[in-house]
């Protein structure tokens, strides 16, 4: 497995249990809102540079929103084995210098159903190091900033290949063409001040402090069946917080009380449903160690994942991961 697989696999799986149960829901009707105002980020960068947050790059209308502090995964006993470098190859040892210079990864996936997304990552990543494993970026100054720019990671994909551009505050973006533009124009209204707020926002208070990954989700807005209990989730979080083991707890949020333990119930039946399926031993042992239980407005979701289970379910992510082309 390379670095490049590892870090995929890491985020991926973050991804997949916070947004799982979204993602299977079928959303309640959207309510017609207001414009969301246009305002400045929260950490406006210096005048004239572009910003060094990596979410500042995440469009407003983003639906699931995963992030990976990998310093922290790199240290937690649980999860350092898979930052283990890979001499194997010049690819591989190339890849892995880079890796080792990402400090947070984030994945944004634009809508639902899933068509497309992108990676933000933010470090200390030089140009120099950027040639080494890509060569041939292509320098390409917008508004006095000296971007460089990656085209066609793919070589078969067509119009419809991957972007790489590196910034000079220390963010790279990776996706496909349209979400690389999306993330860049959003960069620069961060620059300029006039940035719209994520629509994610306000699911951040959900979430567990000092968590090592977190994602966040929002329902795609489809209207529900009326007899759909699933239907009632607004939104989702989890937390991810790393030691010796991966501590997940995730939250769905809902309209009130009533309607957490319609869902609590419609989750614990499913649940019943997944595990005549799964086969794969470590992820059935997750499911059946998941502690499900509503909570006030909400549906708490709790595990805890050793390293021996971590190792199988990320395996799995790892090859859902590779086969998908980006």
């Amino acid at each position: 497995m390379t670095s490049q697989q590892r870090i995929g696999a890491v985020v991926a799986i973050t991804l997949a249990a916070a947004a799982g149960a979204v993602l299977a829901l079928r959303p309640r009707p959207a309510a017609r809102r207001a414009e969301a105002p246009v305002t400045a980020p929260q950490t406006a960068p210096a005048p004239g540079a572009l910003p060094r947050d990596p979410l500042a790059y995440v469009p407003a209308s983003t639906r699931i929103l995963a992030v990976a502090d990998l310093d922290a995964l790199r240290r937690a006993p649980v999860t350092r084995r898979w930052f283990a470098t890979d001499p194997s190859s010049a690819s591989a040892r190339c890849q892995a210098a880079i890796a080792q210079r990402v400090h947070t990864v984030v994945l944004a996936v634009p809508r639902l159903p899933v068509d497309d997304f992108a990676f933000v990552a933010s470090g200390d990543v030089t140009p120099a190091d950027l040639e080494a494993c890509a060569p041939g970026a292509e320098p390409v100054v917008r508004e006095g900033v000296r971007l460089l720019v990656v085209r066609s990671l793919r070589g078969d994909a067509g119009a419809g290949g991957g972007t790489l551009v590196w910034t000079p505050s220390g963010v790279m973006l990776v996706g496909s063409r349209a979400m690389v533009d999306a993330m860049l124009e959003r960069g620069f209204n961060a620059k300029r001040g006039v940035a719209a707020p994520l629509a994610l926002e306000p699911l951040r208070r959900h979430l567990r402090e000092g968590a090592a990954a977190w994602a966040l989700a929002l329902p795609s807005g489809d209207r529900a069946p009326a007899d759909d209990a699933l239907g009632s989730v607004t939104g989702g979080a989890l937390s991810a917080a790393a030691a010796d083991a991966l501590t997940l707890d995730a939250r769905l949020l809902c309209d009130d009380g009533a309607h957490a333990r319609r869902v609590a119930d419609a989750l614990g039946r499913a649940r019943e449903g997944a595990l005549a399926e799964l086969t794969a031993a470590p992820l059935r042992d997750l499911v059946l160690r998941a502690r499900v239980e509503p909570d006030g407005a909400t549906v708490r979701a709790r595990a805890t994942v050793d390293e021996a289970s971590l190792a199988g379910v990320i395996e799995a992510a790892t090859r859902v991961f590779a086969a998908v082309p980006y």
